[in-house]
């Protein structure tokens, strides 16, 4: 039977996509960065991601 309280435990990393990684050389973080990184974050012993969430917006605040 699978642990149902792993999250107690579980080192959890938060990631800002627009600043966390340029996956296509635009100067913006994407979610195409994000999964370049998914084997480091492994090797750090992160098991879980959060995401901050994101809208779609002129980046004009940006």
């Amino acid at each position: 039977m699978p642990r149902t309280d792993w999250w107690r435990t579980a080192a959890i990393y938060q990631v800002y996509v627009r600043s966390f990684a340029d996956g296509n050389g635009d100067g913006t973080g994407d979610l195409a960065g994000a999964r370049a990184r998914l084997p480091y974050l492994a090797e750090l012993g992160v098991d879980a991601l959060w995401f901050t969430p994101w809208y779609l917006s002129p980046l004009a605040d940006g």
